[in-house]
């Protein structure tokens, strides 16, 4: 059984592209997202952020993140985001990385199935 950590922290319409992905995980799924998307993230454990202070630096929302998240083991974290800031929240965590980079012209929804190896 797979244990997998998505961070996907955003816009509305970037969370529905995101979706297929987080359906298609199997296993244990772990989520981290933003307060006004958490109605439409379905896994087994959603962690919740304010996104408006994270993005503004605010170190002690980065702070909440990593006390829930503790050091855990996962088998694959997906940061679903190109910005660099989103790469400190599994700093602490253990588990094969992957970056989202989409080619250019890629459908968004393509690049998110493509980092489980799906495409």
């Amino acid at each position: 059984m797979k244990n997998t950590l998505i961070i996907k922290i955003g816009a509305i319409g970037d969370v529905v592209m995101a979706l297929p992905m987080i359906k298609a995980c199997g296993g244990r799924v772990t989520c981290v997202c933003g307060k006004i998307v958490r109605p439409l993230i379905k896994a087994d454990e959603v962690i919740e952020v304010d996104e408006k202070k994270l993005l503004k630096g605010n170190i002690w929302e980065l702070f909440k993140i990593w006390r829930k998240l503790g050091f855990r083991k996962f088998d694959l974290i997906i940061i679903a985001h190109k910005d660099w800031r989103y790469r400190l929240i599994p700093l602490f965590i253990r588990g094969e990385k992957r970056v989202f980079k989409p080619k250019p012209g890629q459908y968004h929804a393509q690049a998110y199935l493509a980092m489980l190896d799906m495409l």
